[in-house]
């Protein structure tokens, strides 16, 4: 299970012209895979905050990047993901 979570997830990561793209799908695989456990084995309260925690990162991680100033813009020389 886990092994093809991995699969599925780095099968989702795009790496072209020194940008990476799909970590943000790939770690949602990931965590869609907890989340699906988690219920499976009757653990609702965890079940229920990976999936707030899932939530409120997909829905704002990316405000958060920008309020923080990290764009990952031509003149950036940092490492970026999109």
């Amino acid at each position: 299970m886990i092994g093809g979570l991995g699969f599925l997830g780095g099968g989702a990561i795009l790496k072209t012209k020194g940008t990476v793209r799909g970590m943000v799908t790939a770690a949602s695989v990931w965590s869609a895979g907890a989340i699906g456990m988690a219920a499976a084995h009757s653990q609702w309260e965890v079940a229920t905050v990976l999936s707030a925690l899932n939530f409120f990162t997909l829905r704002y991680g990316g405000k958060v990047k920008r309020a923080v100033g990290h764009d990952g813009g031509e003149d950036d020389d940092r490492p970026h993901c999109d």
